[in-house]
Parts: C-alpha cells; sequence; structure tokens
C-alpha cells in the first residue's frame, strides 16, 4: 500500500510541477513584442529538481525509504530558486529594469560574503578528504545541504551570467569540454559540484574542526548495519544505523579483514568528541556481536 500511495503521489507531483512552468513568466516582459517568451533549459533543469524534491517528500510521507533530513525541502527549494530566477528567453524581468542604484553595493557585498564561504567550503573539502573523522548529526548535516544548496544557486547563476557576458566564439579542446557547452549537461554539474562543496567542506571538513575544538569527550554505541570495501584511496570502513553514505573520510577506517569480525549487527562502542554538529570518532573501542550477527 505504501508503495502504491509513493506511485501516486509522485505521478501528482510530476504533473503539478509541470503546470507550474508558466511561474517563470511572472514579472517579466518581452524585449521583441512580436516573440513570445520561451522557457530555457535552465528551467527545465529546475523543473526536475522541484519534482525530485516533491517525490523525496512523498517517499518519506509513505516511508518507502529514508531521506535525509529536510532534504525534500532543501531540494525543493533549490529548484523552485534556480527555476524563478532565470528569465526566458526573449524576456526580461521587470525587478532588474527598476534596481535601484544602491542595490548594486548590496549585490556586491553578497557576492563578497559568498567568496568567503566558498573559499571555507573549499577549506573544509580538504580537511574531510584528509583528516575528518566526524559522524555528522541531523543538525551538522542540515547546515551542510543547506550551505550547499546555496553555493550551488550561487555557482550556476554566476558561471551563466559570465558565459552570457564572454560568449562561446572560442574553440572548446577535449570532450568533456565540448559536453559542458550543452546546458542540460553543464549546469547539473555544477549544481552537483555546489552541492558536494557544501556538504563535504561545511557538513564533514569544518563540521569536524568545530567538534575537534569545542567539542566534549564522550562515548558513544553504534550498530553495524553493512559495508564499505574501501579502495586504493579509501579505507574499509562499516556501515552505522542512521549514516549509510554520509561521514568523514577517515571516520570508523578499519582494515579490510576487519568485515570478518564486525558482521552486520555488530555494536561499536567507540571514543572521540561530540558537538551539536556531530562526534569524532577518535578510536573503536571494543565490538560486541549480536545473536544472528551475518558476515
Amino acid at each position: 500500500m505504501s508503495w502504491l500511495f509513493f506511485g501516486i503521489g509522485t505521478l501528482a507531483s510530476v504533473i503539478l510541477t509541470y503546470k507550474l512552468r508558466h511561474l517563470a513568466f511572472v514579472s517579466v516582459i518581452p524585449i521583441e513584442k512580436n516573440r513570445p517568451l520561451e522557457l530555457k533549459p535552465l528551467h527545465y533543469v529546475g523543473l526536475c529538481t522541484m519534482a525530485a524534491g516533491a517525490t523525496l517528500s512523498v517517499a518519506s510521507i509513505a516511508g518507502v525509504f529514508v531521506t535525509f533530513p529536510y532534504a525534500d525541502k532543501l531540494v525543493l527549494l533549490l529548484g523552485l530558486a534556480v527555476y524563478m530566477i532565470t528569465t526566458p528567453a526573449n524576456g526580461r524581468s521587470t525587478f532588474r529594469a527598476n534596481r535601484p542604484a544602491d542595490l548594486h553595493g548590496r549585490f556586491r557585498l553578497l557576492a563578497i560574503l559568498g567568496a568567503c564561504v566558498l573559499f571555507l567550503a573549499i577549506v573544509g573539502c580538504l580537511v574531510d578528504i584528509t583528516l575528518s573523522t566526524i559522524l555528522p548529526s541531523d543538525f551538522g548535516l542540515s547546515v551542510g545541504i543547506g550551505v550547499g544548496v546555496v553555493l550551488a544557486i550561487g555557482m550556476v547563476f554566476l558561471a551563466e551570467n559570465a558565459r552570457s557576458r564572454v560568449g562561446t566564439h572560442y574553440q572548446t579542446k577535449g570532450q568533456f569540454q565540448k559536453m559542458l557547452q550543452i546546458s542540460w549537461i553543464r549546469i547539473p554539474v555544477t549544481l552537483m559540484l555546489g552541492l558536494y562543496i557544501g556538504v563535504s567542506g561545511i557538513g564533514l571538513g569544518i563540521g569536524y574542526g568545530y567538534t575537534y575544538l569545542f567539542g566534549v569527550e564522550t562515548t558513544k554505541v553504534f550498530e553495524v548495519t553493512g559495508w564499505h570495501y574501501g579502495g586504493s584511496r579509501r579505507c574499509a570502513k562499516p556501515e552505522i544505523e542512521g549514516r549509510p553514505l554520509l561521514i568523514g573520510e577517515k571516520a570508523l577506517c578499519v582494515s579490510k579483514d576487519a568485515r570478518l569480525s564486525l558482521p552486520v549487527g555488530t555494536e561499536l562502542k567507540a571514543e572521540g568528541r561530540e558537538s551539536v554538529v556531530g562526534f569524532n570518532v577518535n578510536k573503536i573501542l571494543s565490538y560486541t556481536q549480536k545473536a544472528g550477527s551475518t558476515n
């Protein structure tokens, strides 16, 4: 029954999102009166993102699969923001036409603030890759996703604005650069890059640094629910209940052979520092296998 509700809700979300596509024409006037307003590829990216956010909301309500805290709302707002800030083809925003002169200074201040946040997030990404052992809390993860959404929107806006000013009349080299000339490939790649920088840099990197400096010593118990087998650059680590994916790069690192002694269902007792944004794992103190644990 839950999957039936999820299917009906998803279909309704897609139809409703498509019906709202003309919202992009609000507060927009045509540049050439003989040409109609038309949606740009970025509008369809926004529509698809809104539909994905609505689908995540339906999935959370139906209980068919677990989503990250506030992920559905953040994705929905991301899509709505991308959709609404994009001016239709042959259109000009009435807001821009009537923009007061003093707003330029405010936008410049916002640009400086955004650059500082981006720099901080990039530093955080380096911390995450090299040092972070954090298991983020719901609050810490929500902050990371929120900053990622803002960075994703800002990066797309700046990249597309710069592209329209510079123009596209230059020779591209390499298959990847040629692919980035296609709007429906370039824009999602930029969105994913901004979201990754926010989640990894702020949620896992800066969160690790904050907890390292201001956290308190404590111990916590976690249950093993699966395994990441690692590779040439990533360590093997157990999946723990409630945090299957987004944890620090160095969190819970063990040898690949440890999977035999830490099967699914095992309880881990870990020591570390805890703050409002997460728990930094210093070391695994002990583990206890439950009856019926499987490799």
